[in-house]
């Protein structure tokens, strides 16, 4: 198993569009892969929801930490 991580502190760098390209090509590549998206914005998977579902399957987990009981929407 391999894994990449892509990380910067500044916003708005490109780490998703680095991290949905990446994960693209290995995926068409016929490699398993996933996303762990540590971002309470959640682009990546919002991008996996919109990503047509004829191309090869990309995984998807929301790894923000959840601060009391309130759920990741509610936040946004």
């Amino acid at each position: 198993m391999r894994t990449l991580l892509v990380i910067n502190s500044k916003g708005g760098c490109g780490k998703t569009t680095v991290t949905t390209n990446i994960a693209s090509y290995y995926a068409s590549t016929g490699l398993k892969v996933a996303i762990m998206d540590y971002d309470p914005r959640g682009s990546s998977l919002e991008w996996l929801k919109q990503r047509p579902s004829d191309l090869p399957q990309i995984h998807g987990a929301n790894a923000v930490r959840q601060t009391g009981q309130q759920i990741r929407s509610l936040h946004m």
